[in-house]
C-alpha cells in the first residue's frame, strides 16, 4: 500500500503568521504538539487508520490539499462517475489504482445486447469482489451476524467484552477485506452506452414460470446466467421487480418499483433509463452490497431509494453504489444508510436535481470502521439530515445523536474509523443534525465536507461542523456563499477534543457563526483546532473557550506534558461583528503563562 498523502510541506502563510504570533515557549509547545500527532496511531496500536487521516495528522495545515486529492473535477464526475468514486476511495486509502483498460462504448442494438451488458457489468465485477471478500472468514451467517452488530451499536457504541462473535467480525472480519480490489470492481462499472431506438417496442418474451410473482408488467426479454441468476430487460411500462429472485435489470422506462429482498453475498445490478422509480428495502436496502456488489445506474426521473438498515448505497465488506444522473431524488434509510461504508465502499453520485439525503442515525456519507462513505453531489439545492434515532449520548433531552453527514467513525478501542466525505458542487443547501455530524471524526476516522458554492444553512449540536474527538480528524471547506452555521453545546467549527485535529476554512462570503463553547478554532485535551475565514463581513457569537481560546488538558498531560493549540484567523478586510470576547481587528495571543496549568492553554486569535 502506497502512502500517497504523506508529503510534508510548509504551513500556509497565514497559518504561519498565527504560529509566529505565539511567544517563544508557547511556540515550542505548539511544535511539540504537532510533532506528536503522527505518532498517535502507533501509540494506540492502530495501524489501520485512513491514509487521509495520517496525512492530516502529519500536517494539519495541508487540509485543503488533502481534500483536493479526494475530490474530482465536475467534468470528470459527470463523464465518469464510477471512476470518480474509485479515485476518491483510492486517495482515502492511499493506494494506486491498477491500470484498467477503458471499456469504450457498449452498443445496445437488440434485446440480447441488454443481457450481455448486465452480464458484463455484474459478472465482470463479481469475481473481483469475491477475491476481495473471504466468505469463509466472514462466515455463512454473516448477514445475520452483521445486522446484530450494527443494530447493537445504535444503543451501545462499544462492543461488549462477552460478545466474542461481534468482536471477531469487527476485527478479523473487517481486516480481511481487500478494499483496493473493491475499488477496482467499481471502476469496472464505467462504460459508455450507445442505445438504438426501438428495442423496447419489440415483441416481448413470455415470462418463465420461475419468474411468475417476481416480475409484474411487460418485459422485452430475460435470461438466466450461470453463477449470477436471472437478468430481466424491462420495457417502457411500469414494472415491478423482486430482487430477491432477480440478479439484474435493464429497464427502458416507466415508473418502476424495485423490491430489494436480497441477502448477504448476493450480487445485484440495475440500469434504468427513465421513469420515476421507487426502490425499497428488505433485510438490506437498495444498492446495498453485503459481502458482495450492488449498484444502480439511473439515467432519468425523480426517484426514491429507501429502506431500514443498510439502505441506499451501502457497502458492508462489499460495494454499494448509486449513480443518479437526473431528477429530484430522495435517499432515505433508518440506520447505517445513505452512502455508508463499513469495511467496504458505499457511494452516491447525483448529477442534478434538488435532492434529499436522510437517515435516522449512522449515515449520509458515513465512513464506518475501515470503510469509505461518499456523497458526490454535482448540482441542486439539497437537504442533508440525520434525524436522530436515539437521544443524546450525554443524556441531554434537548438533542439527538446523529453520527453522520460526512462522518468518519470507528468502534472505539476495537477498530479504526474510515473516511466519510461529502463533495457538494453547488446549490443553496441545508444540513440538519444533532451530536457528532457534519464533517466530524471519531476514533481514528476522518469526516470531511467540501462545499463549493451556495448560500447554505447548517445546524448541529455537540461535535458538529468540523469537529473531532478521540484521535480523529475533521475538515470542512466552504468555497463561497453567505452561510449560516448554528451549533449548540460544544466543539464546533474547528473544535477538537482528545488528541484530534479539526479544521474549518471558509474562503468567501458574509457568514454567521453562532456557537456555545469550545468552538470557532478551539481545542482541548492535547488537540489542535484551526478556524480560518478568509473574506466577508462575518458575525461571531460564542460563549466560553472559543475563538482561539481552548480548554483544559488533564487527559494526557502527565504522560505527554503537552497541551493543546487553538487558532482563529479572520483574514477579510470587512468589518466583522463579535458577540463575545473578541473585536474586529483584534490580535489576541495567550500570554507566557506563569503556571503549568495555564501553559496548557496556548492559542491565538487574529482578525486582520
Amino acid at each position: 500500500m502506497t502512502a500517497l498523502f504523506l508529503l510534508q510541506s510548509a504551513p500556509s502563510r497565514d497559518a504561519k503568521l498565527a504560529l509566529d504570533a505565539l511567544g517563544p515557549s508557547a511556540r515550542t509547545r505548539a511544535n511539540a504538539l504537532l510533532e506528536s500527532l503522527p505518532r498517535l496511531a502507533e501509540k494506540q496500536h492502530r495501524l489501520d487508520l485512513p491514509t487521509s487521516l495520517q496525512a492530516l495528522f502529519a500536517d494539519p495545515f495541508q487540509a485543503e490539499s488533502i481534500l483536493a486529492r479526494l475530490s474530482a473535477e465536475e467534468g470528470e464526475l459527470r463523464a465518469h462517475p464510477f471512476t470518480a468514486i474509485s479515485k476518491s476511495g483510492a486517495a482515502a486509502l492511499g493506494v494506486s489504482l491498477a491500470d484498467v483498460e477503458a471499456h469504450g462504448t457498449f452498443k445496445v442494438e437488440h434485446p440480447t445486447a441488454c443481457i450481455w451488458l448486465m452480464d458484463f457489468l455484474l459478472n465482470g465485477a463479481r469475481p473481483i469482489v469475491e477475491s476481495a471478500v473471504p466468505k469463509a472468514t466472514l462466515g455463512a451467517a454473516f448477514g445475520t451476524d452483521i445486522t446484530r452488530v450494527l443494530t447493537d451499536r445504535v444503543e451501545n457504541l462499544r462492543i461488549a467484552p462477552e460478545d466474542t462473535r461481534g468482536r471477531e467480525i469487527a476485527t478479523t472480519g473487517f481486516a480481511s477485506i481487500d478494499r483496493a480490489k473493491l475499488l477496482a470492481a467499481i471502476e469496472h462499472l464505467e462504460v459508455d452506452l450507445a442505445i438504438s431506438e426501438g428495442i423496447p417496442a419489440m415483441e416481448g418474451d413470455a415470462l418463465p414460470d420461475e419468474l411468475k410473482g417476481a416480475v409484474q408488467g411487460t418485459i422485452v426479454t430475460c435470461e438466466k446466467i450461470p453463477d449470477l441468476g436471472w437478468i430481466i430487460v424491462g420495457g417502457l411500462g411500469a414494472n415491478e421487480y423482486d430482487l430477491g429472485v432477480i440478479a439484474a435489470v435493464f429497464d427502458f422506462g416507466g415508473d418502476d418499483k424495485y423490491h430489494w429482498r436480497h441477502v448477504a453475498f448476493d450480487q445485484r445490478g440495475i440500469v434504468d433509463l427513465a421513469g420515476n422509480d421507487h426502490h425499497d428495502g428488505g433485510a438490506f436496502g437498495p444498492a446495498s452490497g453485503v459481502g458482495a456488489i450492488a449498484f444502480i445506474d439511473d439515467r432519468a426521473g425523480n426517484d426514491i431509494y429507501e429502506g431500514g438498515l443498510a439502505s441506499a448505497a451501502v457497502g458492508i465488506c462489499g460495494v454499494g453504489v448509486i449513480v443518479d444522473r437526473a431528477g429530484n431524488d430522495i435517499y432515505r434509510g433508518k440506520s447505517w444508510s445513505v452512502g455508508t461504508g463499513v469495511a467496504g465502499i458505499g457511494a452516491i453520485v447525483d448529477l442534478s436535481g434538488d435532492d434529499r439525503y436522510q437517515c435516522g442515525i449512522f449515515g449520509v456519507a458515513l465512513g464506518g470502521p475501515l470503510g469509505i462513505g461518499l456523497v458526490l453531489e454535482a448540482q441542486g439545492n439539497d437537504l442533508y439530515r440525520v434525524e436522530g434515532e436515539r437521544l443524546s449520548v450525554y443524556g441531554l433531552t434537548t438533542c439527538d445523536c446523529s453520527w453522520g453527514i460526512g462522518m468518519g467513525f470507528g468502534f472505539r478501542r476495537d477498530v479504526s474509523g474510515g473516511t466519510g466525505f461529502i463533495d457538494d458542487f453547488s446549490g443553496n443547501d441545508r444540513s440538519e443534525s444533532g451530536e457528532f455530524s457534519q464533517g466530524c471524526g471519531y476514533y481514528f476516522g476522518l469526516g470531511a465536507v467540501r462545499d463549493r458554492g451556495g448560500d447554505d444553512v447548517r445546524t448541529s449540536d455537540r461535535y458538529g461542523i468540523a469537529a473531532a474527538a478521540h484521535q480523529a480528524g475533521s475538515i470542512y471547506l466552504d468555497a463561497s456563499g453567505n452561510d449560516s452555521n448554528a451549533c449548540t453545546t460544544a466543539a464546533n467549527c474547528g473544535g477538537a477534543w482528545d488528541e484530534s485535529v479539526a479544521v474549518f476554512i471558509d474562503d468567501t462570503g458574509d457568514d454567521s457563526y453562532h456557537c456555545d463553547g469550545l468552538a470557532i478554532g478551539a481545542a482541548a485535551q492535547q488537540a489542535f483546532g484551526l478556524f480560518e475565514d478568509r473574506a466577508g463581513r462575518d458575525r461571531y457569537r460564542f460563549a466560553w473557550q472559543s475563538v482561539g481560546a481552548g480548554g483544559m488538558n488533564e487527559y494526557h498531560f502527565k504522560d505527554t506534558g503537552l497541551g493543546s493549540l487553538s487558532i482563529f484567523l479572520d483574514l477579510g478586510t470587512a468589518i466583522d461583528l463579535y458577540l463575545g470576547e473578541g473585536s474586529d481587528g483584534m490580535r489576541r495571543v495567550s500570554p507566557e503563562a506563569p503556571t503549568e496549568e495555564l501553559r496548557q492553554l496556548d492559542g491565538v486569535a487574529i482578525d486582520r
